[in-house]
């Protein structure tokens, strides 16, 4: 009802529009919430397999909300090899970057093991890869008891 009063040319019909606009501007300046990146990481446990397997991963959330991965299909790694992730964390977003060392010695197929701790009953975005081999998989993980969530590396 006041605007109407207001004419289109009038002084105060400028310095409200020049007021929304000032609005608009600091919610446009307003930084994101997701919080500061911080990078871990974890050294996997190499376990033999039988026969070679195609990349993929499970996910399993176990009782104390500890996350589980297991890397299916690792079959470029040695015995004295090793399989660690290099994991960044930006509030709910997790990028996990895997990171293989071959070793010495002939390749044998085998599986790696990642036990996370410290995470909430939330749901994250995760997004693995490893780029060195061009695979990666995304999916959402909720944190809940019992969860178990498998995915082919492609």
């Amino acid at each position: 009802m006041v605007l109407a009063l207001i004419s289109l040319g009038s002084p105060e019909f400028y310095v409200i529009a020049g007021v929304i606009a000032a609005a608009v501007v600091a919610l446009a300046a307003v930084p994101s919430r997701r919080g500061a990146a911080v990078l871990t990481t974890h050294a996997g446990t190499l376990i033999d397999e039988e026969t070679p397997m195609k990349p993929a991963i499970e996910v399993e959330v176990d009782s104390n909300q500890r996350v589980i991965i297991t890397r299916r299909g690792v079959n470029n790694v040695s015995d004295n090899g090793a399989v660690s992730l290099a994991i960044t964390t930006i509030g709910f977003d997790l990028t996990i970057e895997e990171r293989i060392t071959a070793g010495r010695g002939g390749a044998i197929p085998c599986s790696a093991m990642f036990i996370l701790d410290g995470f909430g009953a939330e749901r994250y975005h995760i997004c693995y890869r490893n780029s060195d081999l061009g695979i990666m998989a995304a999916f959402s993980l909720p944190v809940h008891e019992g969860v178990k969530i498998q995915r082919e590396l492609r």
